[in-house]
């Protein structure tokens, strides 16, 4: 792991993780996002009030189901992987077309029936999203 990885887990109070490959560093990482996305949010709630710190808090809430779906979905490939590649793959593929749905279902909720401020939502989950990614990259053996 980076030094700058090594800094974010201990700040969110996690140990670092020296895992082979990712399977159990996701779910690290995925809480990693949610204290991230409440500290943001807190941010934003202090400082600009409630309409914008709500609307990227559950921004950030699309992004911290899809991360948490990815992570249960990738330890239980992992597992199948030995036995059947193929079933592996087929679950990773089906994860993808779940993650995708729910994630356009849970955007329509937000913005369509909530009717909350787009751009701190998508803002947010871009963000999270981001350091999601930048995080597992960091903490892999690769």
């Amino acid at each position: 792991m980076t030094g700058y990885t090594t800094f974010v887990y201990n700040f969110a109070g996690f140990e670092s993780c020296e895992c082979d490959g990712m399977s159990a560093s996701v779910y690290q990482v995925a809480w990693l996002q949610g204290v991230l996305v409440l500290a943001i949010s807190g941010l934003l709630f202090i400082t600009t009030g409630w309409n914008i710190a709500i609307s990227a808090l559950t921004g950030g809430a699309v992004a911290f189901a899809n991360a948490f779906i990815y992570a249960s979905r990738f330890q239980r490939a992992s597992e199948l992987a030995a036995s059947s590649p193929q079933r592996a793959i087929a679950l990773i593929v089906k994860s993808v077309l779940i993650r995708t749905a729910l994630v356009a279902i849970l955007f329509w909720v937000v913005l369509g029936w909530m009717k909350l401020m787009p751009a701190p939502a998508i803002f947010m989950f871009a963000g999270a999203q981001g350091v999601y990614w930048f995080a597992l990259k960091a903490n892999s053996k690769d």
